[in-house]
């Protein structure tokens, strides 16, 4: 073995940080062990030099067989048993401060990458900090300005719904149906009821709108009150259309009774299931027209249900002419009213 690939396994062995002699395994565990603190991916590509300098070193051992080392070894204890000479003094001063010089960059090197990644976190925590009042004030500005538009929309709304004119306060009707849980518009909304001659079209477009039930009962009280000035065709559907809410409230029933129409009077009377008799106007109303046998059969199915004692005296009398009418379910009926309970003669 010549001297200078004596030198070269000596530095190995110096790398590894093992005295010559070290057996494969000691090589290996020496390997593993810088490689894991030493490896670009751990210390960073500063590190890299460093790193080639231990595979170097860890390849060159590797290759060598026993009996080399054991030569290698013999030579290494006998160096030491030798007088370090003056060259190889100089050149291990010049080593260890090349290994000093190397680990005073590395230290610097680390210490200036902890302080840039510092410098950056602290940097990107400012960045997040600014970012995040941005979206708030944002956000408040944004909120704020959907507020002032939505107090608009809402005061503009309750102008139109308040207009003389009717097409202008049924365009605001029909623009209402985002608002419905507003207080300020259902507030309007009765208002203009009030005012305002009731339509069927209105009504209509009431019936589409799902309104809060609370204020739904108040649109009917309104509606039954002007029930006598609106048109059959235009609040019969209306009254279609709520009588699930109304079904046993007696006082908004005979309110709509009041509607001259029969077909109206008709439509409750089949839906009449308080024990008290309808109010003598709608009385007399259905007993205007003895023809109308549907409407007839009905009333006096109600009527057999009550005191015959009570009945006024032109209602007995008209249950008395119905026992000669032309239709026998008719004169059926009448005489089973007239057969209960004494009958005004």
């Amino acid at each position: 073995m010549k001297e200078n690939e004596a030198f070269l396994i000596n530095s190995s062995y110096r790398t590894l940080e093992l005295k010559p002699g070290a057996d494969a395994s000691q090589i290996r565990s020496a390997f593993r062990r810088l490689a894991r603190v030493h490896h670009p991916d751990i210390a960073g590509a500063y590190n890299t030099k460093k790193y080639e300098q231990i595979s170097n070193a860890y390849l060159l051992l590797k290759s060598l067989t026993i009996e080399e080392l054991s030569i290698c070894e013999a030579r290494s204890k006998r160096s030491d048993n030798k007088k370090e000479s003056f060259f190889d003094k100089w050149r291990r001063k010049q080593a260890e401060k090349k290994q000093t010089r190397e680990a005073s960059l590395r230290e610097a090197r680390e210490e200036a990458a902890a302080t840039k990644e510092a410098r950056e976190q602290a940097q990107s925590l400012r960045i997040d900090s600014i970012l995040d009042k941005c979206v708030r004030e944002t956000n408040i500005i944004c909120k704020k300005k959907h507020n002032e538009k939505l107090n608009q929309d809402i005061s503009d709304i309750i102008i139109r719904l308040l207009a003389s004119r009717y097409e202008v306060r049924l365009m605001a009707l029909r623009s209402i149906s985002g608002y419905v849980n507003n207080l300020r518009i259902m507030e309007a909304l009765l208002n203009m009821l009030k005012r305002y001659p009731i339509t069927g079209e209105a009504l209509d477009i009431i019936n589409k709108l799902h309104l809060p039930p609370e204020y739904m009962q108040k649109i009917i009280r309104i509606v039954s009150d002007n029930a006598k000035n609106i048109d059959e065709q235009e609040i019969l559907p209306f009254i279609r259309n709520v009588i699930f809410m109304i079904a046993d409230n007696k006082n908004i029933i005979s309110k709509l009774m009041e509607h001259p129409s029969l077909r109206i009077t008709e439509f409750l009377i089949s839906r009449w299931t308080f024990p008290a008799l309808p109010n003598e106007i709608a009385l007399k109303r259905i007993f205007s027209d003895i023809q109308n046998v549907k409407l007839i059969i009905l009333t006096l199915n109600i009527l057999k249900k009550n005191d015959k004692r009570a009945f006024p005296s032109w209602l007995s009398n008209k249950i008395n002419e119905l026992l000669t009418h032309d239709n026998v379910s008719v004169k059926l009926w009448a005489r089973t009213v007239s057969s209960i309970g004494n009958m005004v003669k």
